[in-house]
């Protein structure tokens, strides 16, 4: 069921946004079965973590960026980066310029674990504008 931030079948989410399949998580954007996790963007199958950006199958880790663990600093530097030249754009929604532009500005770029997130991203119909 899509609840009003275009979250699909999540339960007890807060304040996240085109969300499938997270349970007990906070702030998530654009993630797919994440796990009581907060400030998880653009990631999938993260459980138990937090501020986690394109990641993938992570379990216990905080501030990391392509499954690379980062300071608190360089997090919010690299996400804020992101997010002013992609938006808040789904993963299934990357076109190979966006890919292209995070390979060349983001030092933690990974191939490997950018395809497991696109692989494992279920996109929400319709997804809502973050």
């Amino acid at each position: 069921m899509k609840d009003k931030n275009g979250n699909i079948d999540c339960e007890n989410v807060v304040n996240c946004r085109n969300c499938t399949r997270c349970n007990n998580s906070t702030g998530c954007n654009n993630s797919t079965r994440c796990y009581n996790s907060t400030g998880c963007d653009n990631s999938t199958w993260c459980n138990n973590s937090a501020y986690c950006l394109f990641c993938d199958g992570l379990v216990l880790e905080k501030y990391c960026v392509f499954n690379k663990q980062v300071t608190k600093k360089e997090f919010d530097a690299v996400r804020q980066r992101v997010f002013d030249k992609l938006g808040w754009t789904h993963p299934k929604q990357l076109t190979p310029q966006d890919i292209s532009w995070l390979k060349k500005n983001v030092k933690q770029f990974n191939k490997k674990v950018l395809d497991a997130v696109i692989a494992n991203s279920i996109l929400p119909d319709k997804p809502k504008k973050v």
